[in-house]
């Protein structure tokens, strides 16, 4: 028997907004809008700490301004009735 999946969420768990190498940057904003028309009901941004030295990884300030566009998107999607919810994560 094959699992109802009729109610499962649809989302992007890896969506990086910067980077690095290629020297671009993709709004927040943008991001969410796009996983709201694919019909999401989630992303994550994810993107490297300055730990992972490896990586590139952004630094405390940087991750602090993410996660204030990340609260300002998830806020514009709720209040335009949106069901996407924007999550973060850094590693």
């Amino acid at each position: 028997m094959k699992p109802d999946l009729s109610n499962a969420a649809i989302a992007e768990l890896l969506a990086k907004v910067a980077g690095r190498q290629e020297g671009i940057r993709q709004p927040v904003a943008e991001m969410a809008g796009a996983g709201a028309a694919r019909g999401y009901d989630y992303i994550a941004v994810t993107d490297h700490s300055k730990g992972l030295k490896i990586a590139g990884g952004i630094d405390e300030a940087a991750l602090a301004r993410q996660g204030a566009e990340i609260a300002a998107a998830n806020e514009s999607m709720s209040l335009g009735g949106g069901k996407l919810r924007v999550l973060r994560s850094s590693r």
